[in-house]
């Protein structure tokens, strides 16, 4: 019978209860030894692993166990749930439904839900908690710091959140491939687990997000704690596909009490703008969010909706730095860079508004027309000046897409404008995103457009990326510039950077060029063009001599 018992599955097991009738009616005046099992079915039977004809006339509270007869007795209500024990292994999740069927008679059925509890069990988690690490999801997590959040109010002491961030996940993604990604999710999960006090509760918010909630704190001094113990415990060498790789993350902290929040995901949002500070001064760092990030997020925020509406309002503006041939003084293209016309502010450089673009999304919209303006103006010239070409930068966000080559074609095709008068320029960071990133700039690179490595020498790009990628040009990056005449090893990266990108039939522009003996020098190192301040600063094409017959003097201040 111990295997029809093991088979019983979600069987609906009838039986009758009899007692002689006392005063009271209902499940809680049946008295133990009285009250006997005068019918089982076979499926009862099977269920209380007991022959049928064994259980006629037995005594209830001995055929249902302890755990089964005590749950009916106390019932207030039908149906109620209760576990019967097995002869081996763990019991039997049942639901008891039972009714009078007049005084001293009831009627009760007995049905297994033991496999339905086990596969709500299981859809509840994988609802709420990730599949790779285990760790509570988002949902999950958010709900945690609700909780203490609403804890925080009841007992005044604050709580707070750490949103941590894996450090270079896409390079070891893009390097080592998607399952050692995975391994270093892992890993990292496990460190945070150690990292944790016993209140503590950790979280995978997506990628490379994770997140802890930590109620109950003594005071402010212990974020700094809690950042360095993160910071430490995640820290190391791990192995990832054969290969040790070095694990770290980023950190950004928020509590109650500081900053005013009215729910865990606003908790969370002070967290996360910790966490991009912390990100840009460069890996394994942590920031605790104050009143100075506070007001720094009210005036993101408030970029973010007025940038919504600078498109629409013809509030952008396309500027072009002339790009210089540095032997014959001559324009021979320029760069398309972006500006804001903003009403209150005035003129507004990148720096103000296109890391915003990049993290919301909006620098997809904002690139298209750029990519369309500068589109326009290179026809322009190049109708009066066929040898011109206008560069213009390429984000990762939009690279990422999967449209900058079609959304080239189309501008080329819009305003007749032949590939050869358009450069498309990425920087290095692009180079590590996807995959599909790469596979956007072959199709622009077979349209004919030449593609370039922007600020080459400041990412991680692999010097492999030279030969694997089309790169057509690169742009020496004006740090190295700027110090290349006093500092004999800047002047030697400038030097091995422009003798590879010849040798393999790469263009070579030097960036930020502002002094005659900076030009003598690129010009003796092999490196022929250039731009900076030292020919013109970015202005509007109206302003831009760049069909001027004569030779371009050094005009640092225009």
């Amino acid at each position: 019978m111990a295997d029809a018992r093991e088979d019983a599955g979600s069987r609906l097991g009838l039986g009758l209860v009899e007692w002689t009738p006392g005063p009271g009616e209902g499940p809680r005046d049946m008295p133990a030894p009285a009250a006997r099992l005068a019918h089982a079915d076979p499926a009862l039977a099977a269920l209380l692993g007991r022959p049928g004809e064994d259980l006629a006339g037995v005594p209830a509270e001995q055929v249902l166990a302890p755990p089964v007869w005590t749950a009916l007795r106390t019932a207030t209500s039908s149906p109620v749930e209760a576990t019967l024990p097995r002869p081996t292994g763990p019991g039997l999740t049942v639901v008891l439904h039972w009714s009078l069927q007049g005084p001293g008679r009831l009627l009760l059925a007995v049905e297994d839900v033991t496999s339905r509890r086990r596969l709500l069990r299981s859809l509840q988690r994988k609802a709420l908690y990730d599949p790779l690490t285990g760790l509570p999801n988002r949902v999950l997590f958010l709900e945690h710091l609700e909780q203490a959040l609403r804890d925080a109010q009841r007992s005044g002491r604050p709580a707070a959140v750490a949103f941590v961030d894996v450090d270079d996940l896409k390079a070891v993604n893009e390097v080592l491939g998607h399952e050692a990604g995975d391994e270093l999710l892992i890993t990292v999960a496990h460190r945070l687990r150690r990292s944790l006090r016993a209140s503590d509760v950790a979280g995978r918010l997506s990628g490379d997000e994770f997140a802890v909630v930590c109620p109950r704190l003594n005071g402010a001094q212990e974020l700094s704690a809690i950042g360095e113990r993160l910071l430490t415990t995640v820290a190391g060498a791990c192995m990832l596909g054969g290969r040790e790789v070095a694990a770290s993350v980023s950190v950004g902290l928020a509590q109650t009490g500081g900053a005013p929040v009215s729910s865990a995901a606003a908790l969370l949002g002070h967290a996360d703008e910790a966490l991009r500070r912390a990100k840009r001064r460069g890996k394994r760092q942590y920031v605790v969010f104050d009143a100075a990030l506070d007001d720094e997020l009210r005036a993101r925020r408030a970029v973010e909706s007025e940038l919504s509406d600078a498109l629409a309002g013809g509030q952008l503006r396309v500027h072009y730095q002339p790009v210089v041939d540095l032997t014959a003084g001559r324009v021979v293209g320029a760069e398309a860079l972006l500006r804001w016309q903003h009403p209150v502010r005035g003129l507004l450089g990148p720096d103000e508004f296109l890391p915003l673009a990049e993290d919301t999304g909006a620098i997809v919209e904002l690139g298209r027309w750029v990519l369309d303006q500068a589109c326009a103006q290179a026809a322009l010239w190049r109708a009066q000046r066929p040898g011109v070409t206008v560069a213009v930068n390429v984000s990762p966000r939009q690279l990422g897409r999967g449209d900058v080559a079609l959304a080239v074609e189309e501008s080329l095709e819009r305003h007749g404008l032949d590939p050869g008068g358009l450069r498309i320029e990425v920087t290095e960071s692009a180079l590590t995103e996807s995959s599909s990133a790469r596979s956007e700039l072959w199709e622009i690179d077979a349209s004919g457009v030449p593609v370039g490595i922007d600020d080459f020498g400041t990412g991680y790009a692999s010097l492999s990326y030279l030969r694997q990628l089309p790169v057509g040009f690169i742009k020496i990056d004006r740090s190295f510039v700027a110090d290349m005449v006093s500092d004999p090893d800047q002047h030697a990266i400038v030097a091995s950077v422009t003798s590879l990108a010849l040798a393999l039939g790469i263009g070579v522009v030097a960036e930020g060029v502002e002094t005659g003996a900076q030009a003598e020098a690129l010009v003796a190192l092999g490196c022929t063009t250039a731009q900076g301040f030292l020919y013109a600063r970015p202005m509007p094409a109206e302003e831009l001599a760049l069909l001027s017959p004569g030779r371009v003097g050094a005009r640092a201040g225009s």
